[in-house]
């Protein structure tokens, strides 16, 4: 038996119990979405993962905004003075990712005169029965107009440089046999010291929501 309501305006309408239920089945397949999203992102990155997310934290777990710090092609980049370490000539560097002790791969940073900044990443690892593998390149600049400041104080001799690009990841799971490709937006930024030594973050993130971080040490 279906119950009519009259509204104070006049108009009447009808209960309907099938919507209700069919919406509230709705808001169930949601949350069991989301839920399964998240697991998967465990799954790939391991029992050490820690996801940022929200609009809380620091900008250098949330590299894009920073991002107008990247120039346009062509535009001049700005040298670094003293105390800052100059760039002369094309300098190279390889730095070692991590993520909480664990091993994550190497990064390659390529630092030109111009100040532009190139890199690319190679990461393989297991966990449990899976297998991952992440590959990515940047693009980006040192930024000398940044000054690196802690709850110490200011380093006016540390380096600033943010890079971007694209991401890949590729999953196996040695027991169903079946894998899956992925990937997202990466940001590679850090701080060099005056000896070419220093330390960053790789960050990745799909949506600039939530992201993910590894140390960077060189």
């Amino acid at each position: 038996m279906r119950r009519s309501f009259i509204c104070k305006s006049g108009l009447s309408f009808r209960k309907h119990p099938r919507g209700a239920a069919a919406l509230l089945m709705l808001l169930i397949v949601i949350v069991i979405l989301m839920m399964l999203y998240f697991l998967d992102i465990g799954r790939i990155f391991g029992p050490s993962m820690t996801i940022q997310s929200g609009s809380g934290g620091s900008s250098e777990d949330r590299p894009w905004l920073e991002e107008e710090r990247i120039v346009d092609p062509g535009v001049t980049i700005p040298k670094p003075k003293p105390p800052k370490v100059s760039i002369e000539k094309t300098r190279s560097i390889k730095a070692r990712v991590t993520r909480e002790g664990q091993d994550r791969g190497w990064l390659e940073l390529e630092f030109r005169p111009s100040g532009n900044v190139t890199g690319s990443w190679h990461c393989e690892f297991s966990h449990e029965k899976r297998e991952t593998t992440f590959d990515a390149t940047v693009e980006g600049n040192i930024d000398a107009g940044k000054t690196f400041e802690d709850d110490q104080g200011t380093d006016k001799s540390l380096m600033y440089f943010i890079t971007k690009g694209r991401y890949m990841e590729q999953v196996y799971n040695r027991t169903t046999t079946r894998g899956g490709v992925g990937g997202g937006e990466v940001f590679v930024t850090g701080w060099i010291g005056s000896d070419w030594h220093g330390q960053g973050k790789i960050t990745l993130t799909t949506d600039r929501r939530a992201s993910v971080n590894f140390d960077l040490i060189f």
